[in-house]
């Protein structure tokens, strides 16, 4: 059992509210069942699944099985590299995908199974062009991590990685692992206030995963950069270990299964070996590369005297025939946070009945840069 108590109360008072009402508490002694093997073996590799959702969704989940990396996270192989393959700018898989017009998004990463083992996985939904260029973006994928393993783990982006949550020719690199570990850490010091119900809920989990020291930082903070294990999670993604997920109602007469409870229909297939063969040899992409190092990472937090007491409201530092501009220096939570909001204000948007809509078809545009 594990149990968080959070309140206004010093330590003394919740204890003495609190260990009387679980005192009792018998310990089973219970084991936690732990996998050694994991579950997706060589029976299971190499499948491609397509399924016929209710919905008009179109989605590509690629999934490779891999170690439990919880024993490693201060390291944190797998923030690591989904740090990398969630990259959204310039030389990114997801930015090189959305150019060809066949993705809107992108989140890769590891994910949990159970004690024991855990899956890394890349999901993108589809575009009805990119629907038909499956075997296209499955090669543009393998080509990034043909990228991540010619040049090697980097101590920067580890460091980006800290602070943030908050791979082999050249060899490890530090500066990458630094932009991580930086990240995170930066991350944990100046999170946001949670809700208590969710927050006590959460560290209760987390008590059968880190120490009593660590059960607050420790999904947060990265200290120690092991370019070998990160090199050792990149070398598990390959084709002939992979197995491959899609959701489009275009496969409406490729399924020949109908699932016991809820009636999708669905097929797997094996992936056909000329494919293996070809993402093992795809080679590199020239426009995909690694994310630029960032040089606004802040690593001094102390407060920059003031030489007047900032204004009690916002004040108008900017007004223009076509735009005002307020500011506001926060004097209350002095965090390392700015909070900006635009507001556009046009008649045109709601003109005629064809502008209006145009302007709704704007928001998620928007809402995706």
């Amino acid at each position: 059992m594990g149990l968080c108590v959070l309140g206004k109360e010093s330590i003394e008072e919740l204890t003495e509210m609190v260990v009387p009402l679980i005192a009792n508490v018998e310990n089973m002694n219970v084991v936690v069942p732990e996998w050694k093997d994991h579950p997706v073996g060589p029976a299971q590799m190499k499948k491609i699944a397509y399924t016929v959702p209710v919905k008009d969704v179109r989605n590509l989940s690629m999934s490779w099985p891999i170690m439990d990396l919880h024993p490693y996270f201060k390291c944190n192989p797998g923030h690591y590299l989904g740090h990398l393959v969630g990259h959204e700018g310039k030389g990114s898989l997801l930015s090189e995908l959305k150019n060809r017009g066949w993705v809107n998004t992108l989140c890769g990463g590891q994910s949990p199974g159970a004690k024991g083992f855990m899956f890394f996985k890349v999901d993108v939904d589809l575009t009805e062009e990119g629907q038909e260029h499956i075997d296209d973006i499955i090669t543009l994928t393998y080509q990034y991590f043909n990228m991540l393993k010619r040049e090697g783990p980097k101590q920067w982006i580890f460091d980006e990685c800290k602070y943030f949550n908050m791979l082999k020719r050249e060899g490890p690199k530090q500066w990458i692992f630094d932009e991580c570990k930086d990240l995170s850490a930066m991350t944990f010091r100046f999170k946001g206030k949670e809700k208590p119900r969710n927050y006590t809920t959460q560290v209760a989990g987390l008590i059968h995963k880190y120490s009593l020291s660590e059960v607050l930082s420790g999904p947060y903070l990265m200290s120690e950069f092991q370019p070998d294990l990160i090199t050792m999670v990149l070398d598990k993604l390959q084709p002939d270990r992979m197995r491959i997920f899609v959701v489009s109602k275009k496969f409406e007469d490729k399924t020949n299964i109908k699932e016991k409870w809820y009636g999708t229909d669905y097929s797997v297939e094996d992936i056909q070996d000329s494919k293996i063969q070809m993402w093992s040899k795809c080679g590199e992409n020239e426009n995909l590369t690694l994310p630029e190092k960032n040089d606004f990472i802040p690593t001094d937090f102390e407060l920059v005297p003031r030489e007047v007491d900032p204004a009690s409201l916002p004040e108008l530092i900017k007004d223009s025939a076509m735009t005002q501009l307020w500011f506001k220096q926060d004097d209350t939570y002095l965090l390392p946070k700015a909070c900006i909001n635009f507001e556009l204000i046009s008649s045109l948007g709601r003109s005629d009945p064809v502008n209006c809509n145009l302007m709704y078809c704007l928001f998620p545009c928007l809402k995706m840069l």
